[in-house]
């Protein structure tokens, strides 16, 4: 099985690398996920974006999010 580590979409083997390491990228991950939706979040606010482009982005950066819960979960 191979697991997304990283915005690249670059993958490693499962057995390439500890678990706890893979969590942490995945956590890492979660983190830079989360901001960059937050920065979209006052992107909106401030205008900057219209709602349409904020809904496209949004859908796609918390379906990422998703995916690398999934993962942790799995990692766990």
């Amino acid at each position: 099985m191979k697991f997304r580590y990283n915005v690249n979409d670059k993958y490693l083997e499962k057995g390439d690398v500890q678990p706890e390491n893979l969590i942490h990228q995945q956590t890492n991950l979660k983190i830079s996920l989360e901001n960059r939706r937050n920065k979209l979040e006052d992107n909106l606010l401030d205008s900057t974006i219209d709602r349409e482009t904020y809904r496209r982005k949004h859908d796609e950066i918390q379906l990422k999010i998703q995916n690398v819960d999934t993962q942790i979960n799995e990692l766990e």
